[in-house]
């Protein structure tokens, strides 16, 4: 990961230990949503990143393509948090579902109650467009088998700790 790359080595040497570290994770098919809403705004209209009369699917398949156009270029949630290509994974996978549980561990880690407001919420009704056909919802977990794999593991507990390194 950039983190460990670049970053790791400098923080732990300025503050003279190795930070813990922590990430949030979204359920991989509602990350793309995301992505795929967001690039829908105003602000990008008419721009190379816009999916602006792209329907949901082709954005899914354009993503997965051998060279996604660049409205489709978004990073993987696994790769983002170390468990591609030569991590260390952070150690605190919080799910986006349930980040009162990442508020609770930043409050007692801090020593004081904290409140976070909520911002940047997608209207629920723009959940219900991402529905995909069954073969390319397949396609989609095959080639992000591990995205899938990891967020399934975060689900269950609704945080996961991974081993330090």
């Amino acid at each position: 990961s950039i983190y460990a790359r670049r970053w790791a080595g400098r923080i732990a040497k300025r503050i003279g230990t190795v930070p813990e570290t922590f990430a949030v994770m979204r359920e991989p098919l509602e990350h793309l949503g995301s992505w795929y809403r967001y690039r829908q705004r105003d602000a990008l209209k008419g721009h190379e990143n816009s999916t602006h009369g792209i329907s949901f699917e082709e954005f899914v398949r354009a993503r997965l393509s051998d060279d996604p156009p660049p409205f489709a270029r978004i990073g993987r949630q696994d790769r983002f948090m170390g468990f591609l290509n030569g991590g260390p994974p952070v150690n605190y996978i919080f799910d986006y579902a349930r980040l009162d549980l990442l508020v609770l561990f930043l409050s007692e880690r801090l020593g004081t109650d904290l409140a976070l407001p909520t911002r940047n919420v997608s209207p629920t009704a723009a959940s219900g467009g991402l529905v995909l056909p069954e073969s390319l919802m397949a396609a989609l977990k095959e080639a992000h088998a591990g995205e899938f794999a990891l967020y399934e593991q975060v689900s269950d507990q609704g945080v996961l700790e991974t081993p330090s390194v």
